[in-house]
């Protein structure tokens, strides 16, 4: 699902979504293909995070800081399958982005804006996630 699709569906109210890099555009598709792959209602920071460890930018930062991105990974896969709870089989449902979802980008989007970027990329988001609080991710 593209996520520019799903913003204009209404599907989440992000301010200037039309500041993201494509690359981070895609990210956040493959984090909402991941919630509905998994038939999940939402898509969370989980998903997120996930999406960042197979987008070229956020491997690089989350490498360079000495992360264990296969770990992390396997992680959410197993939180996806345990924790989160599943939609039943064949329910279609568009998952919508939680609170926490949209404030992160949000904040992404203010950081860069603050420090002076012309588009958010993966990095914006990876620091993003020191505000977001109660999250697995």
């Amino acid at each position: 699902m593209n996520f520019s699709v799903m913003i204009r569906r209404g599907i989440g109210k992000l301010a200037e979504y039309e500041m993201l890099t494509k690359e981070l555009e895609n990210t956040l598709s493959f984090a909402v293909d991941q919630a509905v792959s998994h038939r999940h209602e939402f898509v969370t920071l989980e998903h997120l995070l996930y999406a960042l460890l197979h987008d070229n930018a956020a491997q690089e930062i989350l490498f360079n800081c000495g992360a264990r991105t296969d770990e992390i990974a396997n992680a959410l896969e197993e939180y996806f399958e345990g924790v989160l709870e599943k939609l039943p089989e064949g329910v279609k449902v568009l998952p919508e982005l939680t609170g926490t979802f949209q404030s992160t980008i949000n904040y992404a989007i203010l950081q860069a804006e603050g420090s002076g970027q012309r588009a958010v990329d993966a990095g914006n988001v990876l620091a993003a996630f020191y505000q977001a609080e109660q999250s697995y991710a």
